[in-house]
């Protein structure tokens, strides 16, 4: 669990720091999910990772009570409840979120189980889980900020 823990924290840590970087106006900027902001994104991020602190902490009820029947619909309430927020308090979300489950993971052992949406899996796979959906995700915030700097570029250039 130790390795995979570095790497997820590594990976959060990360796109932080990528993220103190970046302006208000840049939070609004579109990303590659359709309709999703980088706000809406770290919302999304902020959300899961509540949600699975939750899970950890109290385990498969958590997920029954939730009721989820359809991911998307679950994934919007997320974003919806983070453009209710200052982006400062999205990441704050964020930050305590991914800090809960990191906690409760690094009390496991690899192979304890761990009930999810999809299934249940174990330990270390849900900290797979994850390190994916950060690294997936801040590859989306990454890329919404690389065509910003294209275009500011491009719009210098007098060719």
């Amino acid at each position: 669990m130790r390795e995979i823990l570095s790497d997820l924290v590594a990976e959060q840590q990360a796109l932080d720091q990528f993220l103190q970087r970046i302006n208000e106006r840049q939070w609004k900027l579109p990303t590659s999910a359709p309709g999703w902001s980088i706000k809406d994104t770290v919302s999304h991020l902020a959300y899961a990772e509540r949600f699975a602190a939750r899970v950890l902490a109290e385990g498969k009820s958590v997920i029954t009570k939730a009721k989820i029947a359809d991911i998307d619909a679950w994934t919007a309430l997320g974003v919806a409840e983070g453009r209710e927020m200052r982006y400062q308090q999205v990441i704050e979300w964020w930050r305590n979120s991914r800090a809960d489950v990191v906690d409760a993971l690094s009390r496991m052992e690899g192979t304890d189980r761990v009930p999810w949406i999809a299934g249940e899996m174990s330990a270390r796979a849900f900290g797979t889980l994850r390190l994916m959906e950060t690294w997936a995700h801040g590859l989306d915030i990454k890329d919404a900020m690389e065509d910003l700097l294209t275009y500011d570029e491009e719009e210098e250039d007098p060719t």
